[in-house]
Protein backbone atom coordinates (compact mmCIF):
# COMPACT_ATOMS: atom_id res chain seq x y z
CA UNK A 1 0.00 0.00 0.00
CA UNK A 2 1.94 3.08 -1.19
CA UNK A 3 1.31 6.40 0.58
CA UNK A 4 -1.01 8.84 -1.15
CA UNK A 5 1.29 11.68 -0.13
CA UNK A 6 4.63 11.96 1.68
CA UNK A 7 5.16 14.69 4.28
CA UNK A 8 8.59 15.78 5.50
CA UNK A 9 9.02 16.24 9.28
CA UNK A 10 12.06 17.58 11.13
CA UNK A 11 12.86 18.17 14.80
CA UNK A 12 15.44 20.06 16.84
CA UNK A 13 17.83 17.50 18.37
CA UNK A 14 19.14 19.93 20.99
CA UNK A 15 16.08 21.74 22.27
CA UNK A 16 13.42 20.75 24.82
CA UNK A 17 10.44 23.09 24.44
CA UNK A 18 8.45 21.88 27.47
CA UNK A 19 9.05 19.65 30.48
CA UNK A 20 5.86 17.90 31.54
CA UNK A 21 4.79 17.25 35.12
CA UNK A 22 5.63 13.71 36.24
CA UNK A 23 1.86 13.19 36.58
CA UNK A 24 1.14 14.69 33.14
CA UNK A 25 -1.49 12.11 32.15
CA UNK A 26 -4.05 12.03 34.95
CA UNK A 27 -7.68 10.99 35.34
CA UNK A 28 -10.88 11.89 37.14
CA UNK A 29 -13.99 10.62 38.84
CA UNK A 30 -16.80 13.16 38.71
CA UNK A 31 -18.10 14.38 42.08
CA UNK A 32 -21.56 13.41 40.87
CA UNK A 33 -20.54 9.80 41.52
CA UNK A 34 -20.43 10.58 45.24
CA UNK A 35 -24.00 11.82 44.88
CA UNK A 36 -24.83 8.45 43.34
CA UNK A 37 -23.29 6.65 46.31
CA UNK A 38 -20.04 5.55 44.60
CA UNK A 39 -21.79 2.46 43.31
CA UNK A 40 -21.99 0.77 39.92
CA UNK A 41 -19.08 0.33 40.11
CA UNK A 42 -17.90 0.40 43.68
CA UNK A 43 -14.41 1.77 44.19
CA UNK A 44 -13.72 -1.49 46.03
CA UNK A 45 -14.36 -3.50 42.86
CA UNK A 46 -11.23 -5.61 42.28
CA UNK A 47 -11.59 -5.60 38.51
CA UNK A 48 -11.93 -1.81 38.41
CA UNK A 49 -8.84 -1.43 40.55
CA UNK A 50 -6.75 -3.75 38.41
CA UNK A 51 -7.73 -1.95 35.22
CA UNK A 52 -7.08 1.51 36.63
CA UNK A 53 -3.78 0.42 38.18
CA UNK A 54 -2.38 0.08 34.65
CA UNK A 55 -2.91 3.85 34.35
CA UNK A 56 -1.16 4.69 37.64
CA UNK A 57 1.38 7.42 38.22
CA UNK A 58 -0.88 10.46 37.84
CA UNK A 59 -3.62 12.19 39.80
CA UNK A 60 -7.15 11.11 40.47
CA UNK A 61 -9.14 14.33 40.42
CA UNK A 62 -12.47 14.19 42.19
CA UNK A 63 -14.29 17.32 41.06
CA UNK A 64 -16.88 18.78 38.72
CA UNK A 65 -20.05 20.86 38.89
CA UNK A 66 -21.31 18.78 41.82
CA UNK A 67 -18.23 19.71 43.88
CA UNK A 68 -19.89 23.04 44.69
CA UNK A 69 -22.92 21.21 46.08
CA UNK A 70 -21.01 18.82 48.36
CA UNK A 71 -20.56 18.91 52.13
CA UNK A 72 -18.64 16.46 54.30
CA UNK A 73 -20.88 14.70 56.81
CA UNK A 74 -19.02 11.72 58.32
CA UNK A 75 -21.94 9.97 59.95
CA UNK A 76 -24.29 10.12 56.97
CA UNK A 77 -25.03 6.74 55.46
CA UNK A 78 -24.28 6.06 51.80
CA UNK A 79 -27.12 7.32 49.63
CA UNK A 80 -29.03 5.36 47.06
CA UNK A 81 -28.13 5.97 43.43
CA UNK A 82 -29.87 8.99 41.97
CA UNK A 83 -29.60 10.97 38.79
CA UNK A 84 -27.05 13.76 38.44
CA UNK A 85 -25.24 14.30 35.13
CA UNK A 86 -21.43 14.25 35.06
CA UNK A 87 -19.65 17.60 34.61
CA UNK A 88 -23.01 19.34 35.02
CA UNK A 89 -24.55 17.85 31.85
CA UNK A 90 -26.06 20.49 29.63
CA UNK A 91 -25.30 23.04 32.36
CA UNK A 92 -21.82 23.07 30.82
CA UNK A 93 -23.31 25.05 27.93
CA UNK A 94 -23.41 28.72 28.88
CA UNK A 95 -26.28 29.28 26.48
CA UNK A 96 -28.57 26.98 28.48
CA UNK A 97 -30.19 28.02 31.75
CA UNK A 98 -29.42 25.31 34.27
CA UNK A 99 -31.84 23.81 36.77
CA UNK A 100 -29.63 22.99 39.74
CA UNK A 101 -31.55 25.30 42.09
CA UNK A 102 -34.41 24.77 44.47
CA UNK A 103 -37.43 26.95 43.85
CA UNK A 104 -36.41 29.20 46.74
CA UNK A 105 -33.08 29.82 45.00
CA UNK A 106 -31.00 27.87 47.52
CA UNK A 107 -28.39 25.56 46.01
CA UNK A 108 -29.28 22.00 46.86
CA UNK A 109 -26.51 20.29 48.80
CA UNK A 110 -25.64 16.63 49.28
CA UNK A 111 -23.33 14.86 51.69
CA UNK A 112 -20.17 12.82 51.45
CA UNK A 113 -19.86 10.30 54.28
CA UNK A 114 -16.73 9.11 56.03
CA UNK A 115 -17.22 5.79 54.26
CA UNK A 116 -17.16 7.56 50.89
CA UNK A 117 -14.02 9.45 51.85
CA UNK A 118 -12.19 6.35 52.99
CA UNK A 119 -13.18 4.53 49.78
CA UNK A 120 -11.82 7.36 47.63
CA UNK A 121 -8.50 7.56 49.45
CA UNK A 122 -8.07 3.79 49.67
CA UNK A 123 -8.77 3.53 45.93
CA UNK A 124 -6.07 6.13 45.18
CA UNK A 125 -3.50 4.36 47.33
CA UNK A 126 -4.34 0.99 45.76
CA UNK A 127 -4.13 2.05 42.10
CA UNK A 128 -1.15 4.42 42.39
CA UNK A 129 -2.89 7.74 41.82
CA UNK A 130 -2.58 10.82 44.01
CA UNK A 131 -5.85 12.46 45.07
CA UNK A 132 -6.66 15.96 43.82
CA UNK A 133 -9.86 16.96 45.60
CA UNK A 134 -12.16 19.84 44.71
CA UNK A 135 -13.65 21.69 47.72
CA UNK A 136 -16.99 23.51 47.73
CA UNK A 137 -16.41 27.25 47.33
CA UNK A 138 -20.14 28.15 47.38
CA UNK A 139 -20.40 27.63 51.12
CA UNK A 140 -20.13 31.33 51.89
CA UNK A 141 -20.55 34.09 54.45
CA UNK A 142 -21.52 36.84 52.01
CA UNK A 143 -18.30 37.80 50.20
CA UNK A 144 -16.03 35.33 52.01
CA UNK A 145 -15.69 31.58 51.75
CA UNK A 146 -17.06 29.69 54.76
CA UNK A 147 -14.27 27.17 55.23
CA UNK A 148 -15.68 25.42 58.31
CA UNK A 149 -16.77 22.29 56.42
CA UNK A 150 -13.48 22.16 54.51
CA UNK A 151 -11.63 22.45 57.81
CA UNK A 152 -13.69 19.54 59.14
CA UNK A 153 -12.68 17.42 56.13
CA UNK A 154 -9.02 18.42 56.37
CA UNK A 155 -8.96 17.65 60.11
CA UNK A 156 -10.43 14.24 59.39
CA UNK A 157 -7.97 13.61 56.55
CA UNK A 158 -5.03 14.64 58.74
CA UNK A 159 -6.02 12.06 61.34
CA UNK A 160 -5.60 9.35 58.68
CA UNK A 161 -2.57 11.01 57.06
CA UNK A 162 -4.15 10.99 53.61
CA UNK A 163 -1.92 12.42 50.88
CA UNK A 164 -3.99 15.06 49.03
CA UNK A 165 -3.61 18.11 46.81
CA UNK A 166 -6.52 20.53 46.66
CA UNK A 167 -8.80 22.60 44.44
CA UNK A 168 -11.43 25.17 45.38
CA UNK A 169 -14.50 25.55 43.19
CA UNK A 170 -15.31 24.33 39.69
CA UNK A 171 -15.76 26.61 36.68
CA UNK A 172 -16.48 29.76 38.74
CA UNK A 173 -17.03 31.91 35.65
CA UNK A 174 -20.09 29.72 34.93
CA UNK A 175 -21.73 30.11 38.34
CA UNK A 176 -24.29 32.70 37.12
CA UNK A 177 -25.94 30.30 34.65
CA UNK A 178 -25.34 27.09 36.62
CA UNK A 179 -26.23 28.19 40.15
CA UNK A 180 -27.68 31.65 39.71
CA UNK A 181 -24.93 33.28 41.77
CA UNK A 182 -21.88 35.31 40.87
CA UNK A 183 -18.44 34.94 42.45
CA UNK A 184 -16.17 37.85 41.44
CA UNK A 185 -12.59 36.91 40.56
CA UNK A 186 -11.15 39.02 43.38
CA UNK A 187 -13.29 37.26 45.99
CA UNK A 188 -12.24 33.87 44.63
CA UNK A 189 -8.59 34.94 44.78
CA UNK A 190 -9.06 35.85 48.43
CA UNK A 191 -10.69 32.47 49.03
CA UNK A 192 -7.59 30.71 47.71
CA UNK A 193 -5.46 32.72 50.13
CA UNK A 194 -7.77 31.54 52.92
CA UNK A 195 -7.35 27.93 51.82
CA UNK A 196 -3.56 28.34 51.80
CA UNK A 197 -3.63 29.73 55.36
CA UNK A 198 -5.87 26.85 56.44
CA UNK A 199 -3.59 24.17 54.99
CA UNK A 200 -0.51 25.74 56.58
CA UNK A 201 -1.81 24.65 59.99
CA UNK A 202 -1.20 21.00 59.13
CA UNK A 203 2.26 19.48 58.85
CA UNK A 204 1.15 17.07 56.12
CA UNK A 205 -0.70 19.72 54.07
CA UNK A 206 1.40 22.85 54.47
CA UNK A 207 3.16 21.99 51.23
CA UNK A 208 0.13 20.58 49.40
CA UNK A 209 -0.43 21.92 45.92
CA UNK A 210 -3.43 24.22 45.44
CA UNK A 211 -4.78 24.28 41.90
CA UNK A 212 -7.19 26.80 40.39
CA UNK A 213 -9.34 28.49 39.22
CA UNK A 214 -10.67 25.87 36.75
CA UNK A 215 -12.29 28.26 34.28
CA UNK A 216 -14.00 26.93 31.15
CA UNK A 217 -12.88 27.01 27.49
CA UNK A 218 -11.94 30.41 26.10
CA UNK A 219 -15.06 31.92 24.57
CA UNK A 220 -15.91 34.88 22.40
CA UNK A 221 -19.66 34.52 23.03
CA UNK A 222 -19.85 35.23 26.76
CA UNK A 223 -20.04 38.93 27.69
CA UNK A 224 -17.22 38.82 30.22
CA UNK A 225 -15.66 35.58 29.08
CA UNK A 226 -13.61 32.98 30.97
CA UNK A 227 -10.37 34.55 29.70
CA UNK A 228 -11.22 37.86 31.35
CA UNK A 229 -12.23 36.03 34.54
CA UNK A 230 -8.89 34.19 34.60
CA UNK A 231 -6.95 37.40 34.01
CA UNK A 232 -8.68 39.26 36.86
CA UNK A 233 -8.27 36.26 39.15
CA UNK A 234 -4.51 36.12 38.52
CA UNK A 235 -4.11 39.90 38.83
CA UNK A 236 -5.14 39.54 42.49
CA UNK A 237 -2.20 37.20 43.19
CA UNK A 238 -3.96 34.11 44.59
CA UNK A 239 -1.97 31.48 46.48
CA UNK A 240 -1.97 28.71 43.87
CA UNK A 241 0.59 26.16 42.71
CA UNK A 242 -0.70 25.88 39.14
CA UNK A 243 -3.18 27.72 36.92
CA UNK A 244 -6.01 25.46 35.74
CA UNK A 245 -8.74 25.41 33.12
CA UNK A 246 -11.13 22.97 31.45
CA UNK A 247 -11.55 22.04 27.82
CA UNK A 248 -14.13 20.19 25.73
CA UNK A 249 -14.16 20.34 21.94
CA UNK A 250 -17.92 20.34 21.57
CA UNK A 251 -21.22 19.28 23.15
CA UNK A 252 -23.26 16.06 23.27
CA UNK A 253 -25.04 16.80 19.98
CA UNK A 254 -21.91 16.66 17.81
CA UNK A 255 -21.73 14.30 14.82
CA UNK A 256 -19.04 12.14 13.23
CA UNK A 257 -17.89 14.77 10.75
CA UNK A 258 -17.11 17.18 13.60
CA UNK A 259 -14.80 14.59 15.19
CA UNK A 260 -12.79 14.63 11.94
CA UNK A 261 -12.88 18.40 11.36
CA UNK A 262 -9.30 19.70 11.42
CA UNK A 263 -10.48 23.19 12.40
CA UNK A 264 -11.78 21.74 15.68
CA UNK A 265 -8.32 20.34 16.40
CA UNK A 266 -6.65 23.65 15.56
CA UNK A 267 -9.08 25.57 17.75
CA UNK A 268 -7.75 23.75 20.81
CA UNK A 269 -4.24 24.93 19.96
CA UNK A 270 -5.46 28.52 19.93
CA UNK A 271 -7.27 27.94 23.25
CA UNK A 272 -4.01 26.77 24.81
CA UNK A 273 -2.09 29.75 23.51
CA UNK A 274 -4.67 32.21 24.81
CA UNK A 275 -4.52 30.87 28.36
CA UNK A 276 -0.74 30.41 28.30
CA UNK A 277 -0.39 34.10 27.33
CA UNK A 278 -2.73 35.23 30.13
CA UNK A 279 -0.85 33.12 32.66
CA UNK A 280 2.62 34.21 31.56
CA UNK A 281 1.59 37.86 31.72
CA UNK A 282 0.44 37.57 35.35
CA UNK A 283 2.38 34.65 36.83
CA UNK A 284 5.18 33.73 34.41
CA UNK A 285 6.56 30.88 36.54
CA UNK A 286 3.30 29.06 37.28
CA UNK A 287 2.65 25.77 35.46
CA UNK A 288 -0.62 25.45 33.54
CA UNK A 289 -2.90 22.45 33.98
CA UNK A 290 -6.03 21.27 32.18
CA UNK A 291 -7.90 19.70 35.09
CA UNK A 292 -10.96 18.45 33.20
CA UNK A 293 -11.18 17.48 29.56
CA UNK A 294 -12.81 15.10 27.12
CA UNK A 295 -14.19 15.01 23.61
CA UNK A 296 -17.56 16.62 24.44
CA UNK A 297 -19.09 18.08 27.61
CA UNK A 298 -22.22 16.72 29.21
CA UNK A 299 -20.92 13.15 29.34
CA UNK A 300 -19.80 13.03 25.71
CA UNK A 301 -21.55 12.03 22.49
CA UNK A 302 -23.29 8.65 22.57
CA UNK A 303 -21.84 6.12 20.12
CA UNK A 304 -18.95 8.49 19.31
CA UNK A 305 -17.09 9.50 22.48
CA UNK A 306 -16.59 5.85 23.40
CA UNK A 307 -15.43 4.76 19.94
CA UNK A 308 -12.21 4.82 17.94
CA UNK A 309 -12.80 8.17 16.27
CA UNK A 310 -12.77 9.92 19.66
CA UNK A 311 -9.23 8.64 20.17
CA UNK A 312 -8.11 10.92 17.32
CA UNK A 313 -9.12 13.91 19.42
CA UNK A 314 -7.54 12.40 22.52
CA UNK A 315 -4.07 11.65 21.14
CA UNK A 316 -3.98 15.01 19.38
CA UNK A 317 -4.97 16.80 22.58
CA UNK A 318 -2.09 15.19 24.45
CA UNK A 319 0.31 16.24 21.70
CA UNK A 320 -0.95 19.81 21.37
CA UNK A 321 -1.13 20.37 25.13
CA UNK A 322 2.45 19.20 25.64
CA UNK A 323 3.74 21.26 22.73
CA UNK A 324 1.90 24.45 23.72
CA UNK A 325 3.16 24.59 27.31
CA UNK A 326 0.55 22.69 29.32
CA UNK A 327 2.16 20.73 32.18
CA UNK A 328 -0.63 18.32 33.15
CA UNK A 329 -3.89 17.01 31.66
CA UNK A 330 -6.72 15.36 33.62
CA UNK A 331 -8.96 13.14 31.52
CA UNK A 332 -12.68 13.09 32.31
CA UNK A 333 -13.33 10.30 33.28
CA UNK A 334 -12.32 6.81 34.38
CA UNK A 335 -15.85 5.46 34.25
CA UNK A 336 -19.46 6.59 33.71
CA UNK A 337 -20.78 8.45 30.67
CA UNK A 338 -19.86 8.14 27.00
CA UNK A 339 -16.45 9.78 27.31
CA UNK A 340 -15.22 7.32 29.97
CA UNK A 341 -12.08 5.23 29.51
CA UNK A 342 -13.92 2.17 30.80
CA UNK A 343 -17.40 1.15 29.66
CA UNK A 344 -19.98 2.28 32.21
CA UNK A 345 -21.54 -1.16 32.60
CA UNK A 346 -19.00 -3.83 31.65
CA UNK A 347 -15.83 -1.89 32.61
CA UNK A 348 -14.32 -3.10 29.34
CA UNK A 349 -11.74 -0.69 27.91
CA UNK A 350 -12.91 1.91 25.41
CA UNK A 351 -10.37 2.89 22.71
CA UNK A 352 -9.06 5.90 24.67
CA UNK A 353 -7.97 3.47 27.41
CA UNK A 354 -5.53 1.77 25.03
CA UNK A 355 -4.22 5.09 23.72
CA UNK A 356 -3.61 6.22 27.32
CA UNK A 357 -1.83 2.96 28.19
CA UNK A 358 0.54 3.21 25.23
CA UNK A 359 1.18 6.89 25.91
CA UNK A 360 2.08 6.05 29.51
CA UNK A 361 4.43 3.28 28.40
CA UNK A 362 6.25 5.09 25.61
CA UNK A 363 6.12 8.89 25.90
CA UNK A 364 8.48 10.77 28.20
CA UNK A 365 8.33 14.19 29.85
CA UNK A 366 10.69 16.12 27.55
CA UNK A 367 8.92 17.64 24.54
CA UNK A 368 10.70 18.17 21.23
CA UNK A 369 10.02 20.75 18.55
CA UNK A 370 8.65 18.77 15.59
CA UNK A 371 7.90 20.77 12.43
CA UNK A 372 6.63 20.09 8.94
CA UNK A 373 7.33 22.62 6.18
CA UNK A 374 5.15 20.77 3.68
CA UNK A 375 2.11 20.57 5.99
CA UNK A 376 -0.61 23.17 5.82
CA UNK A 377 -2.96 24.22 8.61
CA UNK A 378 -5.47 21.66 7.35
CA UNK A 379 -3.01 18.77 7.21
CA UNK A 380 -4.54 15.41 8.13
CA UNK A 381 -1.24 14.00 9.43
CA UNK A 382 -0.58 15.43 12.89
CA UNK A 383 2.74 14.50 14.51
CA UNK A 384 4.31 15.25 17.91
CA UNK A 385 7.67 14.32 19.40
CA UNK A 386 9.09 13.60 22.87
CA UNK A 387 12.03 11.87 24.41
CA UNK A 388 11.21 8.24 25.10
CA UNK A 389 9.92 7.16 28.51
CA UNK A 390 12.67 4.67 29.36
CA UNK A 391 15.63 5.49 27.14
CA UNK A 392 17.34 8.42 25.40
CA UNK A 393 15.52 7.57 22.18
CA UNK A 394 12.87 9.76 20.63
CA UNK A 395 9.18 8.94 20.26
CA UNK A 396 6.98 10.39 17.54
CA UNK A 397 3.23 9.93 17.81
CA UNK A 398 0.09 11.27 16.22
CA UNK A 399 -2.86 10.58 13.97
CA UNK A 400 -3.82 10.31 10.32
CA UNK A 401 -7.28 11.89 10.00
CA UNK A 402 -7.52 11.08 6.31
CA UNK A 403 -9.02 7.97 4.71
CA UNK A 404 -5.90 7.42 2.58
CA UNK A 405 -2.41 6.25 3.67
CA UNK A 406 0.17 8.96 4.22
CA UNK A 407 3.95 8.83 4.36
CA UNK A 408 5.98 10.27 7.24
CA UNK A 409 9.51 11.13 6.12
CA UNK A 410 12.29 11.87 8.64
CA UNK A 411 15.80 13.26 8.03
CA UNK A 412 17.70 10.24 9.35
CA UNK A 413 20.30 7.74 8.30
CA UNK A 414 18.76 5.03 6.12
CA UNK A 415 20.06 2.36 8.50
CA UNK A 416 18.16 3.79 11.48
CA UNK A 417 15.50 1.45 12.83
CA UNK A 418 12.29 2.18 14.69
CA UNK A 419 9.50 0.38 16.53
CA UNK A 420 6.08 1.11 15.06
CA UNK A 421 2.87 0.77 17.06
CA UNK A 422 -0.07 1.32 14.69
CA UNK A 423 -3.59 1.47 16.14
CA UNK A 424 -6.52 0.83 13.83
CA UNK A 425 -10.15 -0.24 14.08
CA UNK A 426 -12.66 -1.98 11.77
CA UNK A 427 -14.64 1.27 11.64
CA UNK A 428 -14.48 4.78 13.05
CA UNK A 429 -17.38 4.05 15.40
CA UNK A 430 -16.12 0.68 16.63
CA UNK A 431 -14.90 0.09 20.18
CA UNK A 432 -12.47 -2.55 19.00
CA UNK A 433 -8.81 -1.53 18.67
CA UNK A 434 -6.08 -3.42 16.85
CA UNK A 435 -2.35 -2.97 17.38
CA UNK A 436 -0.47 -3.82 14.18
CA UNK A 437 -3.42 -5.95 13.14
CA UNK A 438 -3.96 -7.80 16.43
CA UNK A 439 -6.95 -7.06 18.66
CA UNK A 440 -6.20 -5.54 22.05
CA UNK A 441 -7.96 -6.98 25.08
CA UNK A 442 -7.36 -7.55 28.79
CA UNK A 443 -6.66 -11.09 29.90
CA UNK A 444 -9.07 -12.98 32.15
CA UNK A 445 -6.95 -11.81 35.12
CA UNK A 446 -7.23 -8.17 33.96
CA UNK A 447 -3.58 -8.13 32.88
CA UNK A 448 -2.44 -6.15 29.86
CA UNK A 449 -1.64 -7.98 26.63
CA UNK A 450 1.83 -7.87 25.14
CA UNK A 451 2.25 -4.81 22.94
CA UNK A 452 4.21 -6.13 19.96
CA UNK A 453 5.65 -3.43 17.70
CA UNK A 454 6.82 -3.84 14.11
CA UNK A 455 10.54 -3.24 13.55
CA UNK A 456 11.07 -1.00 10.53
CA UNK A 457 13.90 0.91 8.94
CA UNK A 458 13.65 4.56 8.01
CA UNK A 459 15.12 4.03 4.58
CA UNK A 460 11.70 4.85 3.15
CA UNK A 461 8.89 7.05 4.51
CA UNK A 462 6.92 5.43 7.34
CA UNK A 463 3.50 4.34 6.11
CA UNK A 464 0.76 5.79 8.33
CA UNK A 465 -2.45 3.89 7.66
CA UNK A 466 -5.77 5.64 6.89
CA UNK A 467 -7.69 6.72 10.00
CA UNK A 468 -5.03 5.43 12.36
CA UNK A 469 -3.07 6.42 15.45
CA UNK A 470 0.63 5.66 15.69
CA UNK A 471 3.59 5.66 18.07
CA UNK A 472 7.06 5.46 16.52
CA UNK A 473 10.00 4.80 18.84
CA UNK A 474 13.12 5.72 16.85
CA UNK A 475 16.44 4.11 17.70
CA UNK A 476 18.28 7.37 17.70
CA UNK A 477 19.94 9.16 20.62
CA UNK A 478 19.71 12.96 20.48
CA UNK A 479 21.37 15.47 22.85
CA UNK A 480 18.02 16.79 24.08
CA UNK A 481 17.18 13.35 25.46
CA UNK A 482 20.49 12.49 27.12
Amino acid sequence: MPPDKVLQFTFDTWKVINLLDKRFLSFSIDTSQIYRGLRNPSLRDKSLRKRVKHLGGGYLRVGGTAADMLVFSPSLRVQQERSMPPDGGLCSNEQIKCGLLFSNNHIRLFSMSAEDWHDINDFCQNVGLKLLFDLNVLLRNREAWNFSNAEYLIDYSYAYQYDIDWQLGNEPNSFPHVFGVELPPKHLSDDFKTLKSLLERYSIYNKSKIIGPDVTNPSTKAKKGPGRYLNEFLENKPDISAVSWHHYYTGPNANLSMFLNVSLYNEFKENCRQYVNITKKNTPLKPIWITETGSAYGGGVKELSDTFVASFLWIDKLGVAAREGISLVVRQSLYRASYALLNSYSLLPNPDYWVSILYKKLVGRRVLDVTCDSCGISSALRVYGHCSKKSPRIVLYGVNLDNVPLGLSLPMNVTTTALLYSLTSPSLTSRLVKLNGYELYLTFTDSLPKFRPIVITLENPVLILPHSIFFLEVDMVVPACV
